[in-house]
């Protein structure tokens, strides 16, 4: 069982998003009727996806010479998830 500040911790790591967010980019997109079930499924599938770019790009970087992300980096690992994921661009 994790400690109270190993937990905190690891939710720092990573970016999450809560269903007022995602109610708020609905809203500036002009969605106005979203409901409070679709924002929250939403920020959950969002966050899995923000989490899992960031591990894979942690990936990327262990294994290169570089020491910051850069934006070539993010195209490859956008086709990487989506390779792996089996969508076939």
């Amino acid at each position: 069982m994790e400690s109270g500040a190993t937990r905190n911790i690891d939710e720092r790591r990573y970016v999450h998003l809560s269903p007022d967010t995602i109610n708020n980019v609905s809203e500036g997109l002009g969605i106005n009727n979203l409901s409070s079930a679709v924002a929250k499924e939403l920020a959950e599938d969002v966050t899995y996806r923000l989490r899992e770019i960031a591990d894979v790009c942690s990936q990327f970087l262990r294994h290169s010479r570089y020491t910051n992300v850069y934006f070539i980096f993010l195209t490859h690992i956008w086709k990487y998830i989506m390779y792996e994921s089996g969508c076939l661009i």
